[in-house]
């Protein structure tokens, strides 16, 4: 069949493949037995070229690797052809259409989407690539420096990158080895943001994945982690521990400059047993710790107020693995002073209570700044009736100074050991060793003032008191003092004169006359055995003998 009156010729295939024209191939013979319609050639019914026979090539058909006849297209099926120096070239791992499928491949020979492309693609100007509609919808678009991932026909990108690393960065910041990496500021919700992340909308919130692993520090940045342990919100910062910011997910109270506050409630509607023991989360470690533990509430069984400050500090040179309590006191505020330990129990602080009464509540508060105090020592303790065990224990002594003092009712002094003295200051106890009430003066010399109970003077108005074994006596009819007229009477209980004596009078003899002598002075002299009296000017014998 002739073709506009030709019996040879050479027909040129224009192929479009993505709106661009190329010259496959020229081919030497073209035999066309039948043609489709108009005559325009839209498509091509039977063509037979060296043998082989294409059907239904329609106009912009990718020309593709065919099975038999003499001259057979290049490469394996699915090759997509090509001119190779005049001649059907195809490179099929690199360039393949899947007829099955309907999906092509650029780097691949197997693609699994409708296009796969197996290396980089670039768009070298102002560009649009559409997916699945038209150009308003759902497409890729470079246009000057932006990226976008386009939707809805409106312009408005759901996806736009722009100075942003995904993987490398060439800037002045390094990307991640995976993820992104922002050197300016990142809105989500707005374009307008001032800060270096900004989330605007209905439900502004952020969903963080748990983190099976604490992040470790970065210098100068703080992480925000959901734990994987416990399900807390946590925030770590470059140079501390993490911080708990939640409490079974609620809001959790932080730690404000080493204020810990409702660290324990506690409440027993009954008698303890043993005591009340509480647990903490406070390592007993060397030089870490100078808490201030505030202990508040109400000691119902006494009818008063509990309120408690309790300070210590773990320090040895000698072991630093193995401290010792020192500088430890207590003071009260409150109308209770129990008894009250630090011992130390399975590498943890423990303080205990040693008090038995009946319905006590307390609440327990702290501050430890300073040192290397951390917030999770402060969390998770419990109050136990259990009998203090572990070692290291040590009795805590109550330490209140006061100027003027005033005391409108009973005071109780709590029974303790002999207190160490303090210059310049007396104390007042009682002695647990026999609960007598000691005075002990600032050299450390302790007096008893009791025998059981204060000590009533004995005798009569008058009666001179002395020591007789633990307590006192008199006898006011040979030692006597009449306060009335400033009289003192031995052997009388009726003083006639400043000094009265009932019996006889005895004066030691001396060697020499007394020194500084007055009116009225008497003494006995040892070598002329006389009794001498001083004139006021000169010593004068009043028996015979003389006076040296």
């Amino acid at each position: 069949m002739m073709l506009c009156g030709l019996n040879i010729f050479r027909l040129l295939i224009i192929l479009s493949l993505l709106g661009q024209s190329s010259v496959l191939a020229t081919f030497i013979p073209l035999t066309v037995q039948e043609l489709d319609g108009s005559p325009s050639v839209t498509k091509v019914k039977n063509i037979t070229f060296n043998g082989a026979t294409l059907t239904d090539l329609l106009n912009g058909r990718v020309l593709v690797t065919i099975t038999g006849g003499a001259g057979s297209a290049a490469g394996a099926s699915g090759a997509i052809q090509f001119n190779n120096s005049n001649a059907l070239g195809a490179d099929s791992s690199n360039l393949f259409w899947d007829d099955t499928n309907n999906r092509l491949g650029i780097g691949t020979a197997s693609p699994g989407q409708t296009l796969e492309v197996n290396g980089i693609g670039r768009f070298t100007s102002a560009s649009t690539f559409s997916i699945g509609g038209d150009a308003g919808y759902h497409r890729l678009q470079r246009n000057s420096d932006d990226f976008a991932f386009l939707n809805s026909g409106n312009g408005y990108a759901d996806l736009s990158l722009r100075s942003i690393a995904i993987g490398t960065y060439f800037g002045d910041i390094a990307a991640p080895a995976n993820g992104i990496s922002v050197e300016g500021n990142v809105g989500i919700g707005t374009p307008n943001t001032n800060e270096r992340l900004t989330v605007n909308g209905a439900s502004a919130a952020l969903s963080l994945r748990r983190s099976t692993t604490v992040p470790s520090d970065t210098s100068k940045f703080g992480k925000i982690y959901i734990s994987n342990g416990d399900g807390e919100l946590y925030f770590n910062s470059d140079d501390s521990a993490a911080v708990r910011l939640t409490n079974n997910g609620s809001i959790a109270e932080l730690e404000k400059g080493g204020y810990y506050d409702n660290i324990l409630q506690y409440s027993l509607n009954d008698t303890p047993v043993n005591g009340i023991k509480m647990v903490t989360n406070i390592p007993f470690t060397n030089q870490t710790q100078m808490p201030t533990i505030i202990i508040e509430g109400y000691n119902y069984g006494r009818g008063s107020t509990i309120g408690l400050i309790l300070n210590w500090y773990l320090y040895t040179h000698l072991d630093p693995a193995n401290p010792d309590v020192i500088n430890y006191s207590v003071s009260s505020f409150g109308g209770s002073s129990p008894e009250i330990k630090i011992a130390r129990e399975s590498g943890k602080v423990v303080i205990f209570i040693n008090s038995r009464e009946y319905f006590n509540r307390f609440h327990v508060r702290a501050y430890a700044g300073g040192l290397s105090a951390q917030k999770q020592w402060f969390e998770g303790w419990t109050a136990r009736d259990e009998a203090l065990t572990g070692d290291k224990i040590v009795t805590v002594p109550y330490r209140n100074l006061v100027g003027s003092l005033t005391i409108n009712g009973e005071t109780a002094l709590r029974e303790t050991t002999a207190t160490i003295a303090t210059a310049n200051y007396g104390k007042i106890f009682v002695n647990s060793a026999n609960s007598r009430l000691y005075f002990q003066d600032d050299s450390g010399v302790n007096y008893n003032l009791t025998n059981g109970s204060f000590l009533a003077p004995a005798g009569t108005d008058g009666s001179i008191q002395f020591k007789s074994g633990t307590t006192f006596s008199s006898d006011s009819s040979n030692l006597f003092w009449d306060d009335t007229n400033n009289r003192l009477g031995l052997g009388t209980n009726s003083p006639a004169r400043k000094l009265h004596i009932s019996e006889a009078m005895r004066l030691e003899p001396q060697s020499s006359p007394p020194a500084s002598p007055a009116l009225g002075d008497l003494y006995v002299d040892s070598d002329t055995t006389s009794l001498c009296y001083y004139n006021g000017s000169s010593w004068t014998a009043v028996t015979p003998g003389g006076c040296n």
